[in-house]
């Protein structure tokens, strides 16, 4: 047992708020607290390497002592605890799981992914998948952190280099208009119009769907014909995706011909890339 005005939060803490722990102060008060919290030996005290929420339900509950495990342990150690505590437990969103991992790998040093990987019972991959999370936009993420758009979401629109279109594909997303499966599609598109810009800037010219590098003179234009071939592909792509969930072969049959009015659409916007270029 501990003394409760003797521990302090961890100044390492993972969560970003508590949440609400009404829930967890009810099953305290009916059962007791099942778990004890973990507490590291500080000057004056003890800090919490593990168990916050518990700490702060039972704080409000008016309790004088909390049940504790104490270990003295440095800093990486206690933030090792923490973090596999939190990992087995699922209690941190997945941005908060990225900042862990990006705090522990990069800000402090104190491992590579590999050794991190090894510590919590997590892959390589997995860690570097999460951590590049945070390299999407505020708005993004933002997004992603209040559940309107799911990690595998996110995930894909990481392959989108264009941060306008990430936000407007997250958007679209989170209204339930695109899949996971489209945004994928959309990706791979968006990539073939970057490489597209890429082999221009080197001097070897346009591919063979028009897209080409805006000069100087006509630089807005051809950035505007670009996007709107991008847009009208997603157009596309989401129609593609429609056709196969129908079962009725009239509506099916209208919007496979609406498909090739699609297409020629494509072709003109093409065209007229190639005209003005």
């Amino acid at each position: 047992m501990a003394e409760i005005r003797l521990i302090r939060p961890s100044a390492n803490q993972m969560r970003s708020n508590l949440g609400v722990i009404e829930e967890l102060m009810a099953s305290i008060r009916a059962h007791g607290l099942l778990h004890p919290i973990v507490i590291r030996p500080r000057a004056k005290g003890f800090e919490v390497v593990s168990g916050h929420r518990r700490l702060e339900a039972c704080r409000k509950l008016h309790w004088f002592v909390i049940p504790s495990i104490v270990k003295d342990v440095g800093d990486k150690e206690a933030y090792e605890l923490s973090l596999v505590e939190n990992v087995q437990r699922n209690s941190l969103s997945i941005l908060e799981e990225a900042r862990a991992y990006e705090r522990y790998t990069q800000d402090f040093g104190w491992g590579g992914v590999s050794e991190l990987a090894a510590k919590i019972g997590k892959s390589p991959s997995y860690i570097s998948h999460v951590i590049s999370l945070l390299k999407l936009p505020l708005k993004v993420r933002e997004k992603l952190e209040s559940n309107e758009i799911t990690r595998s979401v996110a995930q894909e629109l990481l392959w989108v280099r264009d941060e306008g279109l990430q936000l407007k594909l997250a958007d679209m997303s989170s209204d339930g208009g695109l899949t996971v499966k489209e945004i994928r599609q959309v990706a791979a598109v968006s990539e073939i119009g970057r490489k597209d810009e890429k082999q221009e800037d080197s001097g070897v010219g346009p591919f063979p769907n028009g897209w080409v590098r805006d000069s100087s003179q006509k630089g807005e234009g051809q950035v505007i014909l670009k996007k709107a071939a991008l847009s009208v592909r997603i157009a596309l792509i989401r129609l593609d995706s429609l056709i196969e969930k129908t079962h009725d072969p009239s509506v099916k049959k209208f919007l496979v011909q609406e498909r090739y009015v699609i297409h020629r659409v494509i072709d003109e916007i093409l065209s007229q890339s190639r005209t003005s270029a």
